[in-house]
């Protein structure tokens, strides 16, 4: 075994967290995880697996469950639509590889929601085979390493990191060692800081010997998120308040509440209300939040409106109902006002 690899797993049995798939190499499990943990932090993504493998222990429960179901599980962990593919990719595993997760990347990479990062972890993890698993990780470990210039993301960087991770894989334990340069990346080699001192790879790093480490890898300007206003329509009819799934777009397959885009003022939210032909007994300002998404902030105010009776164009549900269901996490503050 060469030396790199020597000191990152002499490290990395000292040092690894102990979680759930790690005691227990499921294939389940370790699928599981690898897309929940796709853009979601461990420590928010843990509770959740715990959750979710209670909730459906085998993968035929997870390829049988009612979608609202699967969405309820995953409120608050954002992606949406890595619950939804994970659940095609369950069915997937069972209708093309009789419920075994095959042992080859390619094979893999037809799952849906599996690339080639998740591809890679799980045929290096569960099968031993000799393949990386590049991931922002590994990428920032290596863009220190070596000073690397080319920035970050972009196709070019991915490929030279992985020439380079590929030259220091070793022919055993290639699971352990990818899942060793993540955990250096997560613990040690951190996006904002770089704990040097207990790096086991510090000798050899050339960003660590000019004390510059934070200064990669490079990275384009971001652009700014696109900034919207919204105005959400709190429905109350007697003990039942207005809801309605979103079918298409960004909260596809989750519950929300009625919107118009802009802020309304009270005047202006009754008028609109009574182009759609609701007839409103008092309108009640109740706040405001903001939310942000991957690419686009949303500025919301909130009004309380208590309507003559229910409408047929939306969904009634009373409050208890309300707690059973998946509301994007971008209504926490709605969800507050009316007190589910």
């Amino acid at each position: 075994m060469n030396t790199f690899a020597y000191a990152l797993l002499n490290w990395y049995r000292r040092n690894q967290r102990q979680l759930p798939w790690r005691k227990n190499p499921d294939p389940y499990w370790i699928y599981v995880s690898e897309i929940m943990l796709q853009q979601t932090r461990m420590e928010t993504a843990l509770p959740y697996f715990l959750s979710f493998i209670r909730e459906l222990p085998t993968l035929e429960d997870l390829a049988d469950v009612d979608d609202d179901k699967l969405m309820k599980l995953w409120e608050g962990l954002g992606y949406y639509s890595r619950a939804r593919n994970l659940k095609k990719g369950a069915q997937y595993i069972i209708s093309e590889f009789g419920g075994i997760l095959p042992d080859e990347v390619e094979k893999l990479k037809t799952i849906p929601g599996i690339g080639p990062y998740s591809a890679g972890a799980i045929a290096s993890t569960l099968y031993q085979k000799p393949v990386c698993a590049i991931d922002g990780n590994v990428i920032r470990v290596f863009s220190r390493l070596y000073r690397l210039e080319e920035v970050h993301p972009s196709s070019a960087l991915k490929i030279e990191v992985q020439e380079k991770v590929l030259s220091f894989l070793p022919a055993s334990r290639p699971g352990d060692f990818n899942q060793a340069l993540m955990e250096l990346g997560a613990l040690i080699c951190k996006p904002a800081s770089a704990n040097c001192a207990d790096c086991p790879l510090a000798a050899m790093c050339l960003s660590a010997d000019k004390d510059d480490a934070t200064s990669f890898p490079r990275r384009r300007a971001k652009k700014p998120k696109q900034e919207e206003k919204h105005t959400v329509l709190l429905l109350e009819a007697g003990e039942k308040i207005a809801i309605h799934k979103k079918k298409t777009g960004l909260l596809k397959g989750l519950y929300s509440f009625p919107m118009t885009k802009g802020h309304l003022s009270a005047e202006e939210t009754e008028a609109f209300l009574k182009k759609k032909g609701l007839q409103a007994k008092e309108v009640t300002y109740s706040g405001e939040s903001s939310h942000v998404f991957s690419h686009r902030i949303w500025h919301m105010i909130f009004y309380r409106i208590i309507l003559e009776g229910e409408t047929e164009q939306y969904e009634w549900m009373e409050n208890n109902d309300l707690r059973g269901i998946a509301i994007a996490s971008a209504f926490r503050k709605a969800k507050d006002i009316i007190n589910i």
